[in-house]
């Protein structure tokens, strides 16, 4: 090592910061590179051993951070994200997922700045002003502004996800969470982001898209140390039941609650087939629509306890929802057609277009006529606009 002793301990500083920045040990790195112990990574990051160029490529994708950043030619990366988890149950699998969420969304905006697409920048959070006296009612009109801005219409869940991407440039991940949480939410040095647990029902998926987007939206209004509830799930905080109450305005809009309810009820009498139904068409659970209506007075608070009692009537629901379970896909169509204009225009190799689009690279073909892609037909060419 010699005279390269004072490079190989600034390499390793680097490393370091990378690594404690994304929360990970020694230990996991070590594994990570297939070295038989932590010891032998460590002697890295201090500096008194070697670093093999196919080491240092692994370590910057583990890290999310750039060949040039860890060489000491590029800006040192920002602290660690901090991602706000809903329902967190297991604090190991959520760190994993924390580190693939986080990757991800560098990859999504690599992908924009190789592809010279500008992100949106139409999002930002609430101001710290807006924290004063915040309640239950400030949460719902706080969702009515955004139903409007965003020009949502009578069935928000069907668009929201869209929306959200292609207007605010929220970037949005479905990843299968199996016992790490039901959503996660983070503003990071690449921009508002959201991951939803791929593993719940279409309907529960929608609610949480909104729910977290609450949390992005009064990002900077509160202690987030403070947010979510207790580690056992037995109690939502303030916070919790404003996100929720804001989803349910959000998702379920009250004018076209009421338009669609009238049209069933005759002398104030509906029936619990009506509101399955209805659930169904605004894309939430027959829990959050329920509530929903007693938060418009359409409906008593007993009478609803009353109806979600019933085994009955769960199994109904079950029943008539058993065709809209579609499990969805892990990237946004944006996210996904922005790695393949990267690839058709010689960007990224074939092997970064399968890391990017987490596949195997055998797959690519496959994968790409999933979205109507032939590669031996040329779709990349320019156009003359007026």
């Amino acid at each position: 090592m010699g005279g390269n002793l004072a490079f190989y301990q600034e390499l390793g500083n680097r490393l370091r910061k990378a690594r404690e920045a994304l929360g990970m040990t020694q230990t996991e790195v070590a594994r990570s590179l297939g070295l038989n112990n932590y010891q032998s990574y460590s002697a890295i990051e201090k500096g008194e051993r070697d670093l093999k160029a196919w080491e240092l490529s692994r370590l910057a994708k583990a890290f999310n951070v750039t060949i040039d950043y860890l060489l000491g030619s590029e800006e040192p990366a920002s602290e660690r994200p901090e991602i706000l988890w809903r329902a967190r149950r297991d604090s190991e699998a959520s760190k994993q997922v924390e580190q693939e969420f986080i990757r991800f969304c560098g990859y999504y905006d690599l992908l924009e700045k190789k592809a010279g697409v500008s992100p949106s920048t139409n999002f930002v959070p609430e101001s710290a002003g807006e924290k004063s006296g915040f309640n239950f009612d400030k949460a719902q009109k706080l969702a009515e502004q955004y139903w409007k801005r965003l020009d949502m219409g009578s069935r928000p869940a069907y668009i929201l996800d869209e929306m959200l991407e292609q207007i605010l440039g929220v970037r949005i991940f479905q990843f299968r969470l199996g016992d790490a949480g039901s959503g996660a939410s983070t503003i990071s040095r690449f921009g508002p982001s959201i991951l939803i647990n791929a593993d719940e029902a279409p309907w529960r998926r929608n609610f949480n898209l909104a729910h977290e987007f609450f949390h992005l939206v009064t990002w900077n209004l509160f202690d987030r140390s403070k947010i979510h509830c207790d580690d056992a799930g037995t109690k939502k905080s303030k916070y919790e039941q404003w996100a929720d109450s804001f989803a349910s305005a959000l998702l379920l809009p009250k004018k076209h609650v009421r338009e669609e309810l009238e049209k069933r009820v005759k002398n104030k009498r509906g029936n619990v087939w009506d509101c399955v139904e209805l659930s169904r068409y605004f894309g939430v659970s027959l829990d959050a629509f329920l509530w929903r209506l007693v938060t418009l007075k359409m409906m008593k608070r007993e009478s609803v306890l009353a109806v979600l009692e019933r085994p009955e009537v769960k199994e109904l629901d079950r029943e008539a929802r058993r065709s809209d379970w579609v499990a969805p896909k892990k990237f946004s169509n944006r996210y996904v057609f922005l790695a393949i204009k990267c690839l058709q225009r010689g960007l990224i190799s074939r092997s970064k277009f399968a890391e990017f689009c987490d596949i195997d690279i055998a797959d690519v073909s496959n994968f790409l006529s999933e979205y109507g892609i032939r590669e031996e037909e040329p779709c990349d060419f320019e156009l003359d606009l007026a």
